[in-house]
């Protein structure tokens, strides 16, 4: 990959990274060069070194509350998000609203 040939000018410094060393992992364990790898082996590489940075642990409150709604059957599927100390809830059905606010009012968080 010559960057200066794709700007059609050359590069008043040098790109900080070698793009030709890059290697892409692949599914089988092995590694390819960039050029030779398909945009779906990047995009799988891409996801796997992203994903484990995406997945916090469960904090304990989290937990306690998550425990507490899947133990009613109308609320196992809500979802519950904890970030910074704030806690907001998804999928929560309106028709079991106040089962729902029954149930938060009986958690004991940790």
């Amino acid at each position: 990959m010559n960057t200066s040939s794709d700007l059609g000018k050359p590069l008043a410094h040098p790109p900080p990274v070698s793009l030709d060393r890059l290697r892409i992992p692949t599914a089988k364990g092995g590694t390819k060069s960039l050029e030779s790898a398909t945009v779906a082996e990047i995009a799988a590489a891409t996801g796997k070194l992203t994903s484990a940075s995406r997945k916090k642990p469960k904090t304990l409150a989290r937990a306690a509350l998550e425990k507490a709604l899947g133990a009613i059957s109308s609320l196992a599927g809500v979802r519950v998000s904890e970030n910074g100390g704030a806690v907001s809830f998804g999928t929560v059905p309106l028709a079991a609203l106040a089962r729902f606010a029954s149930a938060l009012a009986k958690v004991r968080l940790p």
